[in-house]
């Protein structure tokens, strides 16, 4: 089992046991006493060691930590990743990409991503790809992904490029140093070309008609 130092530091940590609910497997989380916990509610989060020791005794399915935006810990959650025996290339290319800690999931089909830094805002989930940084545990098991890095690593610009590849946010950053000529020149046509659209739109017949 190897869990990064970074996590292990963390009174970050809680069991969690499958539940069934609606007739769906779901992961519930867990106090090392068995009631509830919350991921908004710190006093039912524990250290490392507590953790994995209550596990230990039983009655739990494993342990995960809990992301908070203070930590600035990211984890990126691949389902369906494994393709047979193999991994997908999709899912490889984003574990490249991100080239940090990075273990197998529960069930043995996903791939969880561990890295430091910060998530852009927008959107979390989309075709099996989920990225978090807050309001989430996620579950941790220690089953390291051969060579991938055992620690966790500063990735705020790699995690932003998937970011923008995964929910397609094609904005281009702005750039604050051009002019306001500059900027008007961009951005808001002249007249002529204002007449050319208008006059070569569906309805231009009733435009010109207008403008005679």
């Amino acid at each position: 089992m190897i869990i990064p130092q970074t996590l292990r530091n963390r009174p970050q940590w809680v069991l969690w046991r499958l539940v069934n609910r609606d007739g769906k497997p779901t992961k519930v989380p867990f106090t090392p006493a068995g009631t509830p916990a919350s991921v908004s509610d710190p006093n039912t989060w524990t250290d490392f060691e507590t953790a994995l020791n209550a596990c230990r005794r039983g009655g739990f399915d494993g342990i995960g930590f809990v992301l908070t935006a203070e930590a600035e810990i990211v984890c990126v959650d691949l389902d369906h990743a494994r393709n047979g025996t193999d991994w997908t290339p999709e899912a490889m290319e984003i574990v490249r990409l991100l080239n940090s800690y990075t273990e197998i999931s529960p069930s043995g089909e996903g791939l969880h991503i561990w890295a430091l830094g910060r998530l852009p805002e927008g959107r979390r989930r989309k075709n099996g790809v989920e990225m978090y940084d807050s309001g989430r545990f996620i579950t941790v098991t220690g089953e390291h992904l051969t060579d991938t890095p055992t620690e966790l690593q500063e990735r705020t610009t790699e995690l932003a490029d998937l970011h923008r590849r995964i929910f397609n946010d094609l904005r281009e950053p702005k750039d604050n140093n051009l002019s306001q000529q500059e900027c008007d020149k961009s951005v808001i046509p002249d007249d002529a070309e204002l007449m050319e659209r208008a006059m070569t739109a569906n309805n231009g017949a009733k435009f010109m008609a207008l403008w005679n």
